[in-house]
């Protein structure tokens, strides 16, 4: 699924592995105030990918919010 050219992986788990595009990594979002883990590296995927958890609605709130400022200053 991609959403905003942030693709993310089906999972059964508590966490989203989304691939990030050119320009964002966990860092950018970190700055935020949204912390994440670097999924680069894991299973072969690129540098690109992070791994968020699943939280309460007002921290995938707060995540989507993140993930918006990062997309409009890159």
């Amino acid at each position: 699924m991609v959403w905003k050219d942030i693709e993310t992986v089906l999972s059964e788990a508590n966490f989203l592995l989304m691939g990030l595009p050119e320009g964002m990594d966990s860092e950018l979002l970190a700055g935020e105030g949204v912390v994440v883990r670097d999924a680069g590296g894991v299973l072969g995927l690129t540098n690109n990918y992070i791994r968020a958890t699943v939280g309460r609605k007002r921290e995938n709130e707060r995540l989507l919010s993140a993930l918006r400022a990062c997309l409009k200053r890159r």
